[in-house]
């Protein structure tokens, strides 16, 4: 698995992402990524859509592999930190 960096040039509002860093198995399943935020576990049903761009807008920069303890530790998550502008 790999380590990138995904990012967008849009506009960015209060209560969107403007970039994360995430495990994907290439750089095309990292633009489907939405990043992941603490607010899903207090509002389960928000659409984290609403709070990233379109695959198509996605920028990503390969950052490294990563071993297999790290993804151990991930327990099956894919973003690994990101930015959020909370509103």
């Amino acid at each position: 698995m790999n380590l990138y960096r995904i990012s967008h040039n849009e506009f960015v509002d209060m209560e969107m992402y403007d970039s994360a860093v995430v495990v994907a198995e290439n750089v095309e399943e990292a633009k489907k990524i939405i990043p992941a935020h603490w607010i899903r576990n207090w509002l389960p049903d928000k659409d984290d859509r609403d709070s990233w761009v379109a695959p198509e807008e996605v920028n990503v920069e390969f950052i490294g592999v990563v071993d297999a303890d790290y993804l151990d530790m991930l327990n099956g998550r894919t973003t690994v930190v990101s930015s959020y502008n909370d509103g």
